[in-house]
Parts: C-alpha cells; sequence; structure tokens
C-alpha cells in the first residue's frame, strides 16, 4: 500500500515553516498463491428469500427487479421465497396474507416457461409466542429458513441468501459464481448500503460516498453449497438442533445464537475458505434497521450532510433544549 505524506516543520531559529513530502511504501506480506478448483459462470444459482408477513411490497420490488436482472435475460438463477406465517395469520384462499405475492410470482413463472428460473415458495409456520416473532428479535430462525429450505432445494445447489432490501446485478451473480466453491468456498459479499435518501437528496443508489458506503458489519449476505451447508449444521446440532419440521422451530426459539451463517463455517468446517470483499453491484436500499440495537452506524449520512442539518434546524434545536 503506498501512501504520500506532507509534514510541515517549523526552523526554530529563522521560525519559517517548510513542508516535506515522503512516499511510503507499506508491503502486504508476503503473497501466497492458494490453488482453487475450477469453476465456471454457467452454474445454476438459487436465491433464497425470507419474506416477513410486513415485507409485501418490498417483496413486490424484490420480484420487479428480479425479472429484470434475471428473467429476462433467461438466467440461470432459481427464486425461493420462504414465506414466514405468524402462528395465527391465515395462509389459504384470498385470506392468505401472502396471496398478492404468490399470485404475482406464479404469473412470473408462467410468463416466462422456464425451469431454470422459475419462482417457488415454501411456507414456514413460527410457533405461538408472546409477541410477533421476525428475524430481527429471533435471530437464530435463519438457520431455522435455511434448514427448511435445503429440504426442497437439494444439497447440490449453489445457494444466496439475501433479503428484500437487497438490489444487484447481473455482474454479482457472476462473482457469486466464481467465489462460491462446493468444498472449498463460501463468499459473504459486504454490501453498499443506502443513506437515509432524505438525508442525501440522491435520486439514485449510486455507489458515492455522498450516498452510502459498504457495511463491513453486515453477515446475513452470503452464498455457499448445500453440502457444505449441511455438513457445517450436523457439526452444530448440539449448539443449535436442526429444524426439518415447522414444529421444530419451537426447539430453538429461547436459543441466543447470534444466527450469522458466516459464523457457522468459520466455527465448524476447518477445510472451508470463508471470503469477503467489498461488493459494487450488491446494494442495499436504506431501512431503519431496529433489530440490531449494537450497531454504532446507523447509514443516516455523512457527517457532514448531518452536521448541515443540525445547522439549518439550530433555531428549533434552540428551542427544544432551552
Amino acid at each position: 500500500m503506498d501512501y504520500t505524506i506532507d509534514l510541515g516543520f517549523r526552523n526554530l531559529q529563522t521560525g519559517k515553516e517548510v513542508i516535506k513530502r515522503f512516499e511510503v511504501c507499506k508491503p502486504l506480506g508476503k503473497v501466497e498463491f492458494v490453488p482453487a478448483p475450477y469453476v465456471t459462470e454457467n452454474v445454476r444459482a438459487t436465491i433464497l428469500l425470507p419474506v416477513e408477513e410486513t415485507d409485501g411490497d418490498l417483496a413486490q420490488e424484490f420480484l420487479n427487479n428480479y425479472e429484470k436482472v434475471i428473467m429476462r435475460r433467461r438466467d440461470k438463477v432459481m427464486l425461493m421465497l420462504v414465506l414466514m406465517y405468524q402462528s395465527s395469520s391465515p395462509s389459504k384462499g384470498n385470506s392468505d396474507i401472502f396471496a398478492t405475492l404468490k399470485q404475482r410470482a406464479t404469473k412470473l413463472s408462467n410468463k416466462y416457461h422456464s425451469d431454470e428460473m422459475r419462482i417457488v415458495w415454501v411456507s414456514i409456520r413460527l410457533p405461538a409466542v408472546n409477541g410477533t416473532m421476525t428475524l430481527g428479535n429471533c435471530k437464530v430462525l435463519n438457520f431455522a429458513m435455511v434448514d427448511l429450505a435445503m429440504r426442497k432445494i437439494g444439497t447440490d445447489a449453489l445457494v444466496l441468501v439475501l433479503d428484500v432490501h437487497a438490489d444487484f446485478t447481473p455482474e454479482f451473480l457472476n462473482r457469486v459464481r466464481m467465489n462460491t466453491i462446493s468444498n472449498f468456498q463460501v463468499f459473504s459479499p459486504i454490501p453498499f448500503r443506502q443513506y437515509n435518501p432524505n438525508v442525501t437528496h440522491a435520486d439514485a443508489l449510486d455507489v458515492k460516498k455522498t450516498v452510502g458506503h459498504f457495511d463491513r458489519d453486515e453477515y446475513k449476505y452470503i452464498a455457499f453449497y448445500g453440502k457444505d451447508y449441511v455438513t457445517a449444521r450436523k457439526k452444530a446440532q448440539d449448539e443449535i438442533p436442526i429444524v426439518r419440521t415447522d414444529n421444530d422451530i419451537a426447539k430453538i426459539v429461547g436459543n441466543t445464537h447470534s444466527g450469522n451463517i458466516y459464523e457457522l463455517f468459520l466455527k465448524y468446517l476447518d477445510n472451508i475458505h470463508c471470503m469477503r470483499a467489498t461488493e459494487k453491484d450488491l446494494r442495499v436500499k436504506y431501512h431503519e434497521d431496529m433489530s440490531n440495537g449494537d450497531r454504532s452506524n446507523l447509514f443516516v449520512g455523512t457527517k457532514l450532510q448531518l452536521a448541515k442539518i443540525i445547522l439549518d434546524f439550530q433555531n428549533v434545536i434552540d428551542v427544544i433544549y432551552k
């Protein structure tokens, strides 16, 4: 890594300041080439998309982007919606809380007539608890979601876990295919997360420092092969019981595990490389993430943008705190 440093020195006798420029090179260390199995961009991928009852509109937006990015291009990607029903929510007929989303998914699948890129879904009935159970307040549900979905996808599949806030491009999916290798490597992209558009006043979600920045604390987006996940889950079942049916979810509800699938691979599969890299073509739309109270960055805006808001509303602030 190369650095350019300007330092100012003052002559104690004359009082004059002298600027000296230094160019510093910091070696990254010994470079090691790691041989990897041969992979291509022609692998079929399966996107897992968890959808909670409050995500209806966002899921529709995701389908719109999926049609544009995947289906119109005839890409080899299957989308599986993981529909998460609360214990007492209706799931049949016109009263089905996900009826509109299911109709839209069926319409798109029929429109393009291809098993390579069809849209399917798996329904999960959550156990009865006090209040509403979500992926935010019960993070271990991430494992339940994948456990149940894998039974329909199969262990040979390349699986990519996203959410309804994700926006992606075909180039991103190609990099997922190249960086996810069976029995060798999992891939967790670091997404570009959008700041609050009411603060930035940006019209588009472009990769710019005034619009957002890469979220190194985000681990939910991850790609892996089914066989590797199943191997890791079997090793972790004493800590987190494997969920084979909806009824098994009740066994893990009280588990305080972080629900981090990336962490699962790190802990239980020594032979698997866990790759992290910034990904400019995976962009996360702004939303208030109240599920992670440990976050120090809420992605509201840059320091300059937030300071400007404070100055613009200084009179109001003075009145409130007077």
